[in-house]
């Protein structure tokens, strides 16, 4: 229960940050994208259906903030959510630079996945400022995540100590 209202206290933040107070920062089509960072904590940290909830509810709310189609961030962002679970399940991702190739990783598909949506609605100019387009906002998004994710992680620890975590109670066993 803990970890439901931490990661929705967290991803109402984040969507308030990459919607409103980025855009003073950063140009709109290099800004980072801060719910993708928390995607990939989450998938890291989080039990799999929390998680997988999470990414999708995040994904629609960026869908309804950004003007995308309905539905496109919540599938990507859920899919992002999956493959990072399995694979730090699998293969046991820690430390920064685990987490931030899968960040890098995980926004170059993001971009992909982006073109190929856009793709399906008609056709775009293709050429190497798309592909740059791609690149550049994975590095700026893997630039990010080396501060985010010691926030999160800084974030989570503050707020577990302040709502207490809850411990099984141990039992006394009969050894008569």
């Amino acid at each position: 229960m803990i970890d439901l209202i931490f990661i929705s206290l967290a991803g109402m933040v984040t969507l308030g940050l990459q919607t409103t107070s980025m855009a003073f920062l950063v140009s709109s089509a290099y800004k980072p994208d801060l719910m993708l960072v928390l995607i990939v904590w989450a998938g890291l940290r989080l039990p799999f259906a929390m998680g997988a909830a999470f990414a999708f509810v995040a994904g629609v709310g960026v869908d309804t903030l950004s003007g995308s189609p309905l539905g496109l961030f919540g599938l990507i962002y859920a899919l992002v959510c999956v493959a990072c679970g399995y694979l730090g399940g699998v293969v046991r991702i820690e430390g920064r630079t685990g987490r931030t190739i899968l960040v890098l990783v995980a926004a170059l598909w993001t971009g992909v996945a982006i073109l190929l949506a856009r793709l399906l609605r008609g056709p775009i100019g293709f050429g190497w400022h798309v592909t740059g387009w791609i690149i550049a906002k994975a590095l700026i998004t893997t630039g990010a995540a080396l501060v985010v994710f010691p926030c999160i992680d800084w974030a989570r620890l503050g707020f577990s100590k302040l709502m207490g975590e809850r411990r099984p109670v141990s039992r006394p066993t009969d050894y008569a």
